[in-house]
């Protein structure tokens, strides 16, 4: 009853404001659209918003973050006290690779012919090719640590219920 009383209604109100049936779902189809949209840009906003703040976080001097590293199995193999962030092994300041332009032969003219080729770059850390995954970092006291497993990462310290299976001596060069 309330549901034809509704569409009584609004085809009154429909005719009353010379808008046809056709044009009223034309209007309702655009909402949604209108309303999807809206929707994107939300999410769009959050992501960048995400992005800067992170960019914000990271990029202070002295910052520290807390890591624990997991085994496989979800065992805590590591906890550490890290001097900026981790860095994934994929990570590179310059492109893997670059542009050269090349000569491959001649056309039927004698003119050179040219074509664009990608060659490898050296990495930064002077060697080429690749190798497995990883992430690296530094610990507050100045160790170098790699790791290829799973990690959990944060801005604050993080509580442990269970003891992890690697502790380290504090200090430089120990």
């Amino acid at each position: 009853m309330k549901r034809a009383l509704g569409a009584v209604l609004a085809s009154a109100l429909l005719v009353v404001f010379g808008i046809s049936h056709a044009q009223g779902q034309q209007l309702d189809k655009l909402r949604e659209q209108a309303a999807a949209e809206a929707q994107r840009s939300a999410t769009a906003s959050s992501e960048i918003a995400n992005i800067k703040n992170r960019r914000e976080l990271y990029g202070k001097p002295g910052v520290i973050s807390y890591a624990v590293l997991l085994s496989r199995s979800g065992q805590v193999v590591m906890y550490l006290t890290v001097d900026g962030k981790c860095t994934s092994s994929k990570k590179r300041i310059e492109k893997p690779e670059e542009e050269k332009v090349i000569t491959y032969g001649e056309d039927g003219k004698g003119n050179p012919k040219y074509k664009s080729v990608a060659i490898a770059r050296q990495s930064d850390d002077g060697t080429f090719g690749s190798s497995a995954p990883y992430l690296y970092c530094f610990t507050a006291d100045g160790r170098y640590i790699q790791w290829s497993g799973n990690y959990f990462l944060s801005d604050k310290p993080i509580e442990l219920t269970t003891k992890p299976v690697v502790i380290t001596k504090a200090g430089k060069g120990k």
